[in-house]
């Protein structure tokens, strides 16, 4: 009777495009996940989710004796066909490997660290949050930024004030001050040392900067007026060769938006979202908008729009664009996924909390995600979400992976009612993710 009702409610069934099916445990009947399922000599592979249900795409042009491989650990590799899984309902059964198993428990009783840890390298010339950077030629590179230093004043005064005149003395001590970098700050990964470019680009902050090819493409957010009153939405694109260190600037940028995202695909770069205007009441206006613009023709061309409409950082992700978090009237929590292949938008599913502007990076099949004092792993494959503890205090910094670790750098460190832009860089082996033991883990849906 279970197994009846397990077959209708799931809808195990063969589309044109989509094997659907699930995967249990032939001695349990309870359901496998994270089982690798592929195409025999193919790159055409999926895995199951936490009830063991998968879904194989891709799978018209597939024969009935096709074979299809089922994998996981501590169960035997089961190679069947697309015929034999249709005729046994969708349903296939794993039979566990006793030495295997044994295996797995041996290794989980290693004693995994509480926190992740890392190491601190070079400290930047200037500290900077809400910039731009991108790795080239083994060198990261830094774009201008936001250097401001700032005092919730009034917060302060209030809550170190007893009497009315204590109040009015304090609420007069304020020493905040805005201002964006123009600079070029560049480390070299080889010896770990940081030099300034003598070239110079535009004040500004909230933007992004990409690579394609040798050269820094450095785009969108916003510039402020010389009395620091006004603020104005980037509408050029400065491009720097790190060859030549010529800097050439476009004037024609649709997208002026910022904290916004951008991906480069194929030597095209890809833009999404943000938002454009904060309103008297407080509240922004967003773009949904989604664009292609090819470096090599200047050509721009609109992509689908976004499921919704929000400040968002992405990161690409085996020929898709993921968004993670994001903001629209607070925080969000959204996971979404768009195909640069078939032009569609996915849900994903959602963080365990909503992060306002995360910053990511990615390998393989694994999104990086990390705020303030948390880091986060997304398996794009399995959709297992994973969070760690971190003892790195910062928003709104910036976070690269490059040969076997991640690197973050920049944003804001906030302190005693001050927020000051940071100089750090820190470096964390993603060895540290087998080692420490995530304080909380789900499978998207």
């Amino acid at each position: 009777m279970i197994l009846a009702l397990l077959i209708f409610f799931t809808t195990l069934a063969s589309t044109a495009q989509t094997i659907k099916g699930t995967v249990l445990n032939k001695e349990t009947n309870k359901p496998v996940d994270n089982a690798s399922i592929s195409v025999v000599n193919t790159s055409n592979g999926t895995f199951t989710n936490a009830r063991g249900v998968f879904k194989l795409k891709n799978t018209s042009g597939l024969s009935p004796l096709t074979k299809i491989k089922f994998s996981s650990l501590g169960y035997k590799t089961l190679v069947t066909t697309v015929q034999s899984i249709k005729d046994a309902n969708y349903i296939v059964y794993l039979e566990s490997n006793a030495e295997k198993l044994k295996e797995v428990v041996v290794s989980s009783n290693k004693k995994l660290k509480k926190n992740i840890s890392f190491q601190i390298l070079a400290e930047m010339p200037f500290g900077v949050s809400n910039f731009g950077s991108t790795i080239i030629n083994n060198k990261l590179y830094v774009t201008a930024g936001d250097l401001s230093f700032i005092e919730e004043n009034e917060k302060r005064a209030i809550d170190n004030s007893e009497t009315m005149g204590e109040l009015i003395n304090n609420l007069r001590i304020n020493g905040s001050w805005v201002s964006y970098s123009n600079k070029i700050q560049v480390y070299n990964f080889e010896n770990n040392s940081w030099e300034v470019s003598k070239q110079n680009l535009n004040k500004k902050a909230y933007h992004k900067t990409v690579a394609v090819n040798e050269s820094l493409y450095v785009f969108g957010g916003k510039t402020i007026s010389p009395n620091k009153k006004r603020e104005y939405l980037n509408n050029k694109i400065e491009v720097f060769n790190t060859t030549t260190n010529d800097i050439g600037i476009d004037d024609a940028y649709p997208h002026q938006a910022v904290n916004f995202t951008a991906v480069t695909y194929k030597n095209n770069i890809i833009i999404m979202g943000g938002s454009t205007k904060v309103l008297d009441n407080g509240k922004k206006l967003y773009r949904n908008n989604s664009y292609l613009f090819n470096t090599s023709t200047g050509h721009r061309y609109q992509l689908t729009k976004m499921l919704k409409d929000k400040e968002a950082n992405g990161v690409l992700a085996n020929n898709k664009v993921f968004l993670v978090g994001g903001f629209h009237n607070g925080p969000l929590k959204d996971i979404e996924a768009y195909d640069l292949e078939t032009a569609e938008w996915e849900a994903q599913g959602n963080l365990f909390d909503g992060i306002e502007r995360p910053t990511l990076a990615s390998n393989n099949n694994i999104i990086y995600i990390f705020d303030s004092k948390k880091i986060l792993t997304y398996n794009t494959k399995t959709k297992l979400l994973k969070e760690y503890k971190i003892d790195i205090p910062l928003k709104y910094a910036n976070m690269h992976y490059l040969n076997g670790k991640l690197y973050i750098l920049g944003g804001s460190n906030y302190f005693n009612y001050k927020s000051k832009a940071s100089k750090n860089l820190y470096t964390i082996k993603l060895s540290e993710f087998k080692n420490t033991k995530p304080r909380k883990e789900k499978y998207l849906d």
